[in-house]
């Protein structure tokens, strides 16, 4: 298997930070997260694939205490898979919005910060898969879940921070899913529900970023 490349960054902006990453009241964020990832190799059973996928998500909020902000943000994902079985290629859509909050505390005589981030989220999600096949399989799932997680930022000068942390580490989430399989005799099935989920196992929540920070004066 051959790797060509996983590029991992976020890019968000602030109004404002000192050293001490302490962020005053009445700042402005802005900013966001991007990722970008393509691989192309074989597989065990030797099956040649490509696949990558872009994700975005801008966001926007204001410091409604010293350390606390709230703000929404709208999510885009793309994900494509091309291999050599056709019943297996890939294309998933996610579309999102939702509203959160960020509490940062510094650790006392250093240049570190904690932060745990809560929200509520509604997304849009649409997977097509074997198109063209006896395999075919679609789904579009609409959802709203609550989720929380946990992160640490680094001020490595006055306005910029390195931060990391998982993303969708615990959440509870409804979904309503339609799904379609076959092609000649079509099988159409719904549901809805519950599931609540908290996981440190999948690696794509993990991700590394960047802050640039902005205080207003």
């Amino acid at each position: 298997m051959r790797k060509i490349s996983t590029i991992l960054f976020s890019i968000s902006f602030l109004s404002s930070v000192s050293l001490q990453a302490q962020i005053k009241k009445g700042a402005t964020f802005l900013g966001g997260n991007l990722s970008f990832s393509a691989e192309e190799g074989t597989s065990t059973n030797n099956n040649d694939y490509k696949t990558g996928g872009v994700y975005i998500l801008p966001v926007v909020g204001k410091a409604v205490k010293e350390n606390l902000i709230v703000g929404a943000d709208i999510l885009f994902y793309y994900q494509n898979s091309d291999v050599s079985l056709p019943e297996n290629d890939l294309k998933q859509w996610i579309y999102g919005t939702g509203f959160f909050i960020r509490q940062y505390q510094q650790i006392k005589n250093t240049r570190f910060s904690l932060f745990l981030q809560g929200g509520l989220a509604g997304e849009y999600n649409k997977v097509r898969k074997g198109l063209g096949t006896d395999s075919r399989f679609e789904k579009n799932e609409s959802s709203v879940r609550i989720y929380a997680y946990p992160g640490v930022s680094y001020a490595v000068s006055r306005k910029l921070q390195l931060e990391t942390g998982f993303n969708n580490l615990l959440g509870i989430r409804y979904f309503h899913t339609k799904t379609v399989t076959g092609i000649f005799n079509e099988v159409k099935s719904t549901s809805n529900g519950f599931n609540l989920y908290a996981s440190l196992e999948n690696q794509a929540n993990f991700y590394i970023g960047f802050r640039l920070l902005l205080n207003k004066k």
